[in-house]
């Protein structure tokens, strides 16, 4: 991890046109020890805001599918580690055929390889090069500090091997 994908799809996620464009947004995080009844909780909170406590998984999955029926929906769901985590809940989301979007990160290029949709929107994340790590770390750190200051932040830079949150 570490190269930008949660922040990508965050920014995307929270930006005001592409809200603007769905009725129903959701954002989930699987992680590694997916749960399926925690992601279906988690994605109707997310939408509907409360759920439950004592609601069976199907009845959830119903529920989430119910609650995105005609609606133009955009779902993140982060850190997908495994295709049997997006295997057991992918049933919930409906085609409608109007726009709405699911959106996976993952770390593992497996796993967006066999979840790939059939028109491969899928985008690889890349290292920065050292001058747009140097840009960034500058742009953090803010003014100038000297030139004994910038040498230790070029050794910085030059450890954290192009990912942008090391």
């Amino acid at each position: 991890g570490g190269v930008g994908k949660t922040t990508l799809a965050r920014r995307l996620y929270e930006d005001s046109s592409i809200a603007s464009h769905f009725d129903k947004r959701a954002w989930v995080v699987a992680s590694q020890n997916h749960d399926k009844l925690q992601i279906l909780t988690d994605l109707l909170i997310s939408m509907r805001g409360c759920v439950d406590s004592d609601t069976q998984e199907d009845q959830l999955a119903e529920k989430l599918y119910q609650n995105m029926m005609r609606q133009r929906y955009f779902v993140v769901m982060d850190d997908i580690w495994s295709v049997e985590a997006w295997d057991s809940v992918k049933a919930c989301f409906p085609n409608n055929g109007n726009g709405s979007r699911v959106l996976l990160t993952t770390r593992s290029s497996e796993v967006a390889t066999i979840i790939g949709s059939k028109d491969d929107f899928s985008h690889q994340m890349q290292l920065l090069e050292e001058g747009e790590s140097w840009n960034l770390f500058h742009e953090k750190i803010g003014k100038s500090l000297g030139s004994e200051f910038d040498m230790i932040g070029r050794q910085i830079v030059e450890k954290c091997k192009g990912f942008p949150l090391a």
